[in-house]
């Protein structure tokens, strides 16, 4: 499980500030499963708080631009506000789903028992 906490929120900024990204993808921060909750959490502050020269001073890393934020929607009741096409990488993605099975309904389910 991930927390937002200093230790998280410090740990995303040393990784922000060592890679300078102009675009950062986290999950949605209504997601209902929590550590999906969590991440988009932990990587907005970090974000914020990477751009802050005080901050984490200790690292003796350079502060950053912030970066733009989106947010992958997989819930239902949030409409996409554009949409990237990914054909390109289907094996991996297919891959990487089988993989997380557990972490998705199959479509002959409802509430985790399967249809009768």
């Amino acid at each position: 499980m991930f927390w937002l906490t200093e230790e998280t929120r410090t740990a995303v900024v040393r990784v922000l500030r060592a890679h300078k990204p102009k675009v950062l993808l986290t999950t949605h921060w209504d997601d209902p499963h929590p550590d999906h909750a969590n991440t988009s959490r932990i990587v907005r502050d970090a974000a914020r708080l990477a751009t802050m020269a005080r901050y984490d001073a200790e690292a003796e890393q350079a502060p950053v631009k912030m970066p733009a934020i989106m947010h992958i929607v997989v819930l239902a009741n949030v409409v996409p506000s554009f949409i990237v096409d990914v054909s390109d990488f289907v094996t991996e993605k297919t891959a990487a789903i089988r993989a997380h099975a557990r972490s998705f309904i199959a479509p002959n389910q409802r509430n985790g028992h399967a249809d009768q």
